[in-house]
Parts: structure tokens; sequence; C-alpha cells
């Protein structure tokens, strides 16, 4: 969620301060589940009812909430009503999914959210099942998403 990302900025600026180095948020990147189609219906089946969704309701949901971390994952401004982190909630409230324009406005917003950052790196899932999917998320990604928010530098 923004609110704890943002956080981290604030950690690594104290932290090169107090080893003499200077920081520019253009050299800041943040790490994202992506999944791009050409309409917001199609992304959700893809990301929600495919290997992302599987992936975290498997694996990282539970892992999370070993560690009693499922709270980090919750946005403040929206919180579930019942207090569950679900796979669900994680896709419309943290993961970049959608179509080209809903995907940028959303890197847009975090982008606003958290201050700033210079790169998106994409957290990857096994799409084997539906490698052409993912080919075109790459795609719709690179070409359509990427030259809306390139003024996204950071500095």
């Amino acid at each position: 969620n923004p609110q704890y990302v943002s956080g981290h900025w604030d950690s690594y600026e104290a932290g090169a301060r107090r080893a003499g180095r200077e920081v520019s948020r253009s050299d800041w990147r943040m790490v994202r589940e992506v999944l791009v189609a050409p309409t917001d219906e199609e992304a959700w089946e893809l990301s929600y009812g495919g290997m992302m969704g599987r992936m975290m309701t498997e694996y990282f949901i539970p892992l999370l909430g070993a560690f009693d971390f499922h709270k980090f994952l919750i946005d403040e401004r929206n919180p579930p009503a019942d207090g569950v982190v679900t796979v669900e909630y994680c896709a419309r409230n943290n993961w970049f999914v959608g179509s080209p324009e809903t995907v940028a406005a959303s890197i847009e917003k975090v982008y606003a959210d958290v201050g700033g950052f210079g790169h998106l790196l994409l957290y990857c899932f096994d799409y084997s099942e539906a490698p052409e999917a993912w080919r075109r998320s790459m795609d719709l990604l690179a070409n359509d998403v990427m030259p809306r928010v390139a003024h996204l530098t950071g500095d």
C-alpha cells in the first residue's frame, strides 16, 4: 500500500544521509504486480483468476499471515470491510491491473501517493499456461502504458 511504501523512502533517505550519500527519487525502484489487457475485464480475469491470483492465494497471503504482515497490504484510506486481506482486495487496491488507460492512471496515483519514483519493476508470474496473455501484457505495458507515464521520472 502506498502509505507503507512511502515510508521506505524515508528510511532509505535517512540511511543514505548517515552514510554521506546523495539520494534521488529517480534512482528509487518500485516493484508492483502488473497485468495489462485490452479491457479491464480481461485483465481482471487474467490476473485475479490466473497465476497472479493463484500465487497470492496459495503462497503470498498465507506467508504474510504467518508473520502478521497482512497489515502492510492494507490501504488505510480503503481498508477491507471485514479487516481480512484477500486476493481480491490486493488486486483492487495494490496491483496495477486493467486496460492501458487504467494501469497508467494507477501508476500516476501511486507515484503521487509515494512522492515519486524513477523505475517500475515487475513482480512476474509463471504464465506458462497462458504465455500469449503475458506477452501481450508486456507489449501493452511497453507500448501503450509507459509512453503515458514517461514524464514520471522521480525528479
